[in-house]
């Protein structure tokens, strides 16, 4: 998480490369089961407007849900999921 997130906002504004990085993040996490949250990721990323502190910390709750959930420590997972929709509602 910690190379692709970073490499997928490096190269956001070149279309191409950034979908060879999109593919690199879905294809790192294609066992993920909740595809939502790598939708959510790569839509945050793909925005072409500017990238605020909000979306910033978005994509830090999300990268922390998605490990949380991969650990199956759902009880953290579900802590993280309320402040992103608390966040997401602002």
């Amino acid at each position: 998480m910690k190379d692709f997130i970073p490499n997928m906002l490096y190269c956001r504004k070149e279309k191409k490369i950034f979908s060879a990085a999109e593919k690199q993040f879905r294809d790192f996490l294609h066992d993920y089961k909740r595809p939502e949250d790598v939708n959510a990721v790569v839509g945050i990323i793909a925005d072409e407007h500017e990238l605020t502190s909000r979306h910033f910390k978005l994509l830090e709750l999300y990268a922390k849900k998605i490990s949380r959930v991969t650990e199956e420590n759902f009880t953290e997972a579900e802590r993280l999921q309320r402040d992103i929709s608390a966040l997401e509602q602002q």
